[in-house]
């Protein structure tokens, strides 16, 4: 594959990228997540007497939305930190995301699209074909759970139902009247055989007779195979039918076999879904979820060594480790404006979701321990006024920030020039470059690992691609004090509530100009206070506390 290509990530390319994101997934800092809609919650008429709404209703907006539409792009931004020469790596992918269904599962996915939303994404050159050709796909748990139940029924109609069509039948289609009564005939005489008969009977059969002097039928239509299913099904309970290419076989039931049968029918359902599992691998992946049915085979790419093993024995050993440690660590997940985001994965990719906002809550806390909504740092104790604080915005703000270092993987090669704004990847991107930026600047910010002074790199093909590829002038906020610093930020509101820490000298926020401050360990108690909080502006509660701390 071509290394311009490689941020993309298609259904054409999924078998590669699968076991590579999984491999960086288990030993990254932390992972940005972005999402493109087909649609978004419609504002409610602005009522000047409230003024702003609860949490619950702005809930209950989105939720209704994420029931509605789909995601159709996700942004995903794997970050490794190097403690020694105080960098972040970045590595972007965006991920197109399919809302078809296989039909082979015998369930359907209905979803919607807003032209408000598909008009502003062409306006982004987004091709409305994309998902459809080159998505990835993905099923929630709960169609998994319908695809289960669907491939293990025997019969897709109740027997009350059955009894009501039958009935109709007989009142509105001679024709079927007529093969049902040729049907019946040749069971009861297959029936009365008994120990002497055939262990099956096939309909058509040769042994039919005719009908009013008409010949009866030599092939099944889907119809007739129906027809012949619900006769059974409704007037001998001691018989049982399997349906054949143009034929019925109708043999007597035991129990066993039955079982049996119904023992294949779920191995091979349970097989198609794991294979039409696709992008929830991924999401399993950040919630430590059961990956044990993920075939070791996929990380044969990535196994590089095998020392003494052998090739099967090294990438089943591989395959182990990495999902012992995918679901033992959890990677932080930092997103920007993430409510409505995680609104949309849970209904996406696990299900339901619930009518209160406090069960919604529990929920993602359960499954997410640690969220970190950038926009919630950047407008953190702003008081009254809701400043400014998109994206792009913040990524202007927060160019005088030139440490640590932040660079690009070499194998990523997509956002190194061009900005792509409003894709999911250089969304997610963007965000996670915002977010090292400003942790790096909270007052339990590390040092780097080491104080010796740095060899100058060379950039070998191989090595990774500084983001910020065309110089630019004195960064303005370098060598602020802390106090200085948060006064360039919106309504000097960033920080504005924490204490300068001097508890430990390794901790401290006063580090040499010449030395990178890396983001403060993920178990600081810094992170009760950004972390795991939400921001929503227009409700009366105005963020969205996971951890119940507000």
């Amino acid at each position: 594959m071509d290394d311009a290509e490689w941020d993309t990530v298609t259904v054409q390319t999924w078998s590669l990228h699968l076991p590579e994101i999984l491999q960086h997934l288990s030993s990254c800092s932390f992972v940005a997540l972005d999402f493109e809609f087909s649609g978004i919650a419609a504002q409610r008429p602005f009522d000047s007497a409230r003024r702003v709404a609860p949490l619950q209703e702005r809930y209950a907006d989105i939720k209704e939305a994420a029931e509605k539409f789909q995601i159709l792009q996700v942004g995903l931004t794997i970050a490794h930190e190097d403690p020694v020469s105080g960098t972040y790596t970045l590595k972007p992918y965006n991920v197109h995301l399919s809302p078809l269904v296989d039909p082979i599962l015998g369930i359907d996915r209905i979803f919607s699209i807003s032209s408000g939303a598909i008009q502003f994404l062409l306006k982004t050159n987004f091709r409305i074909d994309t998902p459809f050709t080159q998505g990835v796909r993905y099923l929630t748990q709960k169609e998994e759970e319908l695809a289960i139940k669907e491939a293990c029924k025997h019969s897709s109609h109740s027997r009350s139902e059955t009894v009501v069509q039958m009935k109709l039948s007989k009142k509105e289609n001679a024709e079927s009247v007529a093969f049902l009564a040729v049907v019946r005939k040749d069971i009861d005489e297959w029936v009365a055989g008994g120990e002497r008969a055939a262990d099956y009977l096939n309909v058509p059969s040769r042994q039919s007779k005719m009908f009013k002097g008409k010949p009866t039928v030599t092939s099944l239509n889907r119809f007739q195979k129906r027809l012949v299913h619900q006769l059974v099904e409704t007037e001998y309970p001691l018989l049982t039918t399997v349906g054949r290419n143009d034929f019925v076989t109708i043999t007597r039931y035991d129990e066993k076999r039955e079982e049996g049968i119904l023992q294949q029918k779920t191995q091979r359902a349970e097989k198609r879904l794991i294979e039409q599992r696709g992008f929830r691998w991924i999401i399993e992946a950040l919630t430590g979820g059961d990956l044990s049915q993920l075939e070791a085979k996929i990380f044969d790419p990535v196994v590089l060594d095998c020392g003494n093993l052998s090739r099967e024995t090294a990438v089943k050993n591989f395959a182990e480790s990495l999902k012992a440690n995918l679901q033992k660590n959890r990677p932080p997940v930092v997103g920007h404006n993430l409510f409505t985001d995680v609104v949309y994965m849970w209904q996406c990719f696990f299900g339901e979701l619930p009518d209160r906002v406090e069960d919604f809550v529990k929920l993602v806390h359960a499954k997410f321990p640690l969220l970190i909504d950038t926009k919630y740092m950047f407008t953190h104790d702003c008081g009254d006024v809701n400043p400014i604080a998109s994206l792009g915005s913040m990524d202007e703000a927060l160019k005088g920030i030139t440490d640590p270092e932040i660079v690009i993987d070499a194998k990523h090669t997509r956002y190194r020039r061009a900005q792509h704004l409003h894709e999911a990847g250089y969304d997610s991107f963007l965000t996670a470059k915002n977010f090292i930026k400003q942790a790096s600047q909270l007052p339990q910010a590390r040092r780097r690992t080491t104080a010796e002074p740095q060899i100058p790199k060379t950039k070998p093909t191989h090595q990774p691609i500084v983001v910020d590829v065309v110089k630019k002038p004195a960064a303005p906020l370098k060598g602020l004090s802390f106090a200085e610093l948060q006064s360039k930020f919106a309504h000097q509101n960033l920080f504005d509530t924490l204490p300068e820490d001097t508890d430990s000298p390794d901790e401290s926020d006063e580090t040499s100009d010449d030395e990178a401050k890396l983001i403060p360990p993920f178990s600081s108690p810094v992170w009760k206070v950004y972390g795991n909080k939400l921001r929503v502006f227009g409700t009366s509660e105005r963020v969205c506390a996971l951890d119940g701390e507000t």
